[in-house]
């Protein structure tokens, strides 16, 4: 198992009077390449429990292992845990901060001790990898460029350190649907081309239908569910007790199916969703 969660507990601020407990005995483990979309309301510990993944924090209780290594043991080197598990969080592109774009990507690999060409290298391969023209970006200002250009490049410095693992957290905050959607389309195409294991902290249940081979739910710091997007969005009327919702493809399923059309209960896409309603229509459309 690559990822291993056991009895995860973690509290902030532990022994004082604002301690707040953020995680509560979560058991959680991840396989080699899968995809995870990681759901729940605000505050529900999602952010908390990705930053546990390469020790970022550190548990209260309980175990974290990665690729058979235990976070907290004294002989764990956590600057090779964060080479197999690339974080990147809301914003990432705060996190840039070079002059340019070519050594913005190419200094996680430099700080491993790299040679700069072999550091460039990478640059280049990562820049590539996320869809931008290494040739016209390499030698511009990171600051300089598009919102959906800075995401990119700062996606393309956590590959350029070959993870294992690549962690998002809303990595989609704040842009328009159009960049959202070509963000995720490369996440995807990379989750397949390098076979990376992808956890996506995400709000919208719709990019977690459309992408995930799995959908784990968190909620006041426990995961309450835990299944493929099929399983879990099939339990519609128990996440909204939760404070969630299914995607608009499930919601018009359950309007129809109400209506008596017979038709699954969940479709997962718009093509899915039409497919099932011509099915419907010509198959005598009542459900029995």
């Amino acid at each position: 198992m690559l990822i291993c969660l056991k009895e995860l507990s973690h509290t902030y601020k532990p022994g004082t009077p604002f301690a707040a407990r953020a995680l509560a005995e979560v058991n959680l483990n991840i396989p080699r390449g899968q995809f995870v979309g990681l759901i729940g309301p605000t505050g529900s510990g999602k952010s908390t429990l990705v930053q546990h993944l390469n020790g970022l924090l550190k548990a209260t209780s309980g175990q974290v292992m990665v690729d058979g290594q235990d976070l907290a043991a004294r002989e764990t080197r956590l600057k090779e845990i964060r080479q197999r598990v690339g974080l990147v969080f809301q914003y990432p592109e705060h996190q840039l901060f070079e002059e340019t774009v070519a050594r913005d990507v190419a200094f996680g690999p430099r700080n491993m001790g790299m040679p700069e060409d072999v550091a460039l290298q990478r640059a280049e391969e990562a820049v590539k990898a996320v869809g931008l023209d290494y040739q016209a970006l390499k030698d511009r200002s990171p600051f300089s460029l598009s919102g959906g250009q800075k995401r990119r490049v700062a996606i393309a410095g956590v590959l350029a350190m070959h993870p294992q693992v690549l962690v998002l957290d809303e990595p989609t905050a704040g842009l328009d649907p159009r960049g959202r959607t070509e963000l995720l389309d490369m996440v995807a195409d990379l989750h397949k081309q390098k076979g990376l294991t992808v956890i996506l902290v995400t709000h919208s249940m719709e990019d977690v239908a459309r992408l995930a081979d799995r959908c784990v739910v968190m909620h006041r710091g426990r995961v309450v569910m835990d299944g493929s997007p099929r399983e879990v969005f099939a339990r519609g009327a128990e996440l909204r007790q939760l404070g969630l919702d299914v995607p608009p493809t499930v919601q018009l399923m359950e309007q129809l199916r109400a209506r008596g059309l017979a038709v699954p209960a969940v479709a997962l896409t718009l093509a899915e969703a039409r497919d099932a309603i011509l099915r419907a229509v010509k198959g005598g459309g009542r459900a029995v």
